[in-house]
């Protein structure tokens, strides 16, 4: 599943809750030719975006002809770009959770359903990505961005403890071609930010890594929220999601996580909901900035998804504000769609 998002040529200063619902929308219906001729022949200059995660690279791509279709200005990588990792056998499961028990996986128990990837195999997969025909044609046309989830980053529900995670972001980024000297080479973890530009119209991606520095969760198997200062991000990669923010003039700011963000919490799954302090921390940041036009991606569910958050800071009894999040994640499994609606409270 890809989304699209396009911003017209409005007065950013007008671009309202609801200009952001439509573009919303039209990234839903990823835009049908109808749609798209009328637009084209209005002559308004338009940042075309498409994202997208869970990807089997095993398995057929048909969409590349699509994506390559609409004339993208850019292509973003949402997680999961390929499946490393490998589920083990119930036998080797079971064999497994006693090595984690006797304290012998450094990994912990997030090793028992997955086999860690090894960088070979790693590495053996983003080179099939990356010569797959229909792929090489886009990257030969269109920009290409990303940022990583558990499965490329190399083990399910994965977090600080991989012992490989700097020669998996070293991969990462030579799949994303990215020069030896990017500031990334030397960073902990995969973070960055872009901007797109057609004409006078700019945006923003900002794309977050909640790997690279991602504490372990508090409980397995069972889901419990974790109540202590657990953390996606690391407190480099929040000084510079703070400074990215505050100092963006973009008419609009993409914000790409590869695990859902507003979502309530979910007793299957991962979502910034497992570490409420770190969610809170980051809806503080996304809504004090100052930052133009906020939207949030994510990936990892296999389903695409709409979510809204009304956050109000009850405190000072500041105005309601809206946050809008869209999940793209239907490209290696079932697709599907549903929307929904949550209240988030800002500090």
């Amino acid at each position: 599943m890809a989304s699209m998002a396009r911003f017209s040529a409005l007065d950013p200063a007008s671009m309202s809750v609801s200009v952001v619902r439509k573009v919303i929308v039209m990234m839903i219906l990823l835009g049908t030719s109808a749609a798209r001729d009328s637009e084209d022949s209005a002559g308004q200059e338009r940042v075309r975006i498409m994202l997208g995660s869970c990807n089997k690279v095993e398995r057929k791509q048909p969409f590349w002809e699509l994506i390559i279709g609409r004339k993208p200005d850019a292509w973003v990588w949402m997680g999961d770009n390929v499946y490393a990792d490998q589920r083990r056998s119930s036998q080797n499961s079971f064999a497994q959770f006693l090595k984690v028990l006797g304290g012998k996986e450094p990994i912990g128990y997030e090793s028992i359903m997955f086999e860690p990837s090894d960088l070979a195999r790693l590495k053996k997969m983003y080179e099939a990505q990356k010569t797959h025909a229909g792929y090489r044609e886009l990257r030969e046309k269109v920009p290409i961005y990303g940022t990583w989830d558990d499965h490329d980053y190399g083990i399910n529900d994965g977090d600080y403890r991989y012992p490989l995670r700097e020669e998996s972001k070293q991969a990462f980024l030579d799949f994303l071609d990215v020069p030896k000297s990017d500031p990334r080479r030397q960073r902990n973890g995969v973070y960055a930010a872009h901007d797109v530009q057609v004409g006078d119209r700019v945006v923003k991606i900002v794309l977050l890594d909640n790997r690279y520095n991602k504490s372990p969760y508090c409980s397995w198997p069972l889901r419990f929220l974790c109540q202590g200062d657990e953390d996606f991000l690391g407190e480099e990669q929040w000084r510079w999601l703070e400074r990215t923010l505050v100092e963006s003039r973009s008419d609009a700011n993409i914000v790409v996580s590869g695990i859902q963000i507003l979502t309530e919490h979910r007793w299957h799954g991962e979502n910034w909901a497992r570490f409420p302090q770190s969610r809170q921390r980051l809806l503080d940041i996304l809504l004090s900035s100052g930052a133009k036009n906020v939207i949030l991606f994510s990936g990892d569910v296999h389903f695409a998804e709409v979510s809204r958050a009304v956050c109000r800071n009850r405190r000072r009894n500041a105005e309601a504000r809206e946050l809008l999040e869209m999940t793209s994640s239907g490209r290696e499994g079932r697709g599907g769609g549903r929307g929904k609606g949550l209240t988030c409270c800002q500090g």
